[in-house]
């Protein structure tokens, strides 16, 4: 072994990741997502292998799966009129923050 502990995820331990980047991002990641954002939860193989599926992973955290196909739902863009940098947010709703 290299001197690096490996971590144990647990269910509990799985869902509680789920939960920090729910409280980050607002919504469930996908498989894709997930592989790419880091070192600090489990791999995707690691949650595939505890729960079954991604999706029941992500209903396990009651959070909603997306089904086959759906799309993915993005938050609106729009540009900001005095930075030109996009921002999230309906312009009728976020106008008066920019």
């Amino acid at each position: 072994m290299d001197g690096r502990r490996r971590k144990r995820w647990t269910r509990e331990k799985i869902i509680a990741a789920f939960d920090r980047w729910h409280a980050t991002h607002l919504r469930a990641p996908s498989a894709r997502e997930w592989y790419t954002a880091g070192r600090d939860h489990p791999s995707s193989w690691t949650v595939w292998n505890t729960f079954g599926t991604w999706n029941a992973a992500v209903t396990a955290a009651g959070l909603r799966a997306r089904q086959r196909g759906e799309a993915r739902v993005r938050p609106p863009r729009r540009r900001c009129a005095q930075t030109g940098r996009f921002v999230a947010g309906d312009p009728d709703t976020s106008a008066s923050s920019h």
